[in-house]
């Protein structure tokens, strides 16, 4: 529920010695991985900007009841927590650490019935939609954000990343397609193409020999899985372990005291220390 948490995990796994995984399933999305490769190779150059956001609509509806999700002791944060973590967590993977937030936040539908049916209102605790600037430690400014009342969308996890000599965009809802842009192709030619994730993309060949023959979301937990399993049996590296949620936690208690401050907050930048 709070980054003090994730820590006191993340010690924990690291004085035990132990392998502890946290459930950032879209990190094993084959498209990530993809896109990571681009901006770890420079094929995109020095890296400008990165634009995303996570808006679902499933609780647009005010009639629907107050749930666990609304309440902070239960849920932590609200769009933030539920949504936006996923983004930070894919940006995070692939452009590094953010090094401060400037947020504001909103509750859109301050109460909802107890129970469905009732007449009987609660109050909503927690930001119904949240718009955060970032500033990563590479440079890169970031415009990111999250919506649980996002009229029309509804599972759109989707990012643009800039860089001087190329971009990349992405959308969860169009899963097995990602955007490219180069400028070092001809001048003529230049426009984003479509690239099918296929063979040549981490993961993918787990499930079709072929490009363009679609995977879906449990394939990603199914890769997930695997990164765990292959971690306890042959000791393989892996990306999201409790430091590194402890990373995606201590960026969002910025955020949420940035959007209840309003002003600029550093992100806690310390290394994990044994207990």
């Amino acid at each position: 529920l709070s980054a003090e948490q994730s820590k006191e995990l993340a010690a924990l796994a690291k004085q035990k010695g132990v392998v502890n995984y946290v459930g950032y399933n879209n990190v094993m999305n084959p498209a990530n991985a993809y896109i990571k490769e681009l901006v770890s190779s420079g094929k995109l150059g020095k890296i400008m900007r990165f634009s995303g956001t996570y808006d679902q609509d499933g609780l647009l509806d005010p009639t629907l009841p107050i749930t666990w999700r609304h309440i902070n002791k239960h849920s932590g944060s609200g769009a933030l927590g539920d949504l936006g973590s996923h983004l930070l967590s894919i940006s995070q993977f692939i452009l590094g650490d953010i090094s401060s937030v400037n947020a504001l936040s909103k509750i859109v539908i301050p109460q909802r019935p107890k129970q469905a049916g009732s007449s009987e209102l609660a109050d909503v605790e927690n930001d119904d939609l949240i718009t955060i600037l970032a500033e990563y430690e590479n440079g890169a400014v970031g415009t990111i954000g999250a919506s649980r009342v996002a009229t029309g969308r509804k599972n759109y996890l989707a990012f643009e990343i800039q860089g001087t000599e190329g971009s990349v965009y992405y959308s969860l809802e169009r899963m097995n397609e990602v955007n490219v842009y180069f400028t070092s192709d001809d001048s003529a030619d230049r426009g984003f193409r479509n690239v099918f994730l296929g063979p040549d993309h981490k993961g993918y060949s787990a499930f079709y020999p072929a490009s363009g023959i679609a995977i879906g979301y449990n394939d990603m937990k199914v890769l997930e899985a695997h990164e765990l399993l292959s971690a306890i049996t042959a000791g393989t590296p892996y990306a999201c372990d409790f430091e590194f949620g402890w990373k995606i936690d201590r960026t969002v208690d910025a955020i949420l005291e940035s959007a209840a401050e309003k002003q600029w907050v550093e992100v806690e930048k310390k290394p994990v220390e044994i207990i």
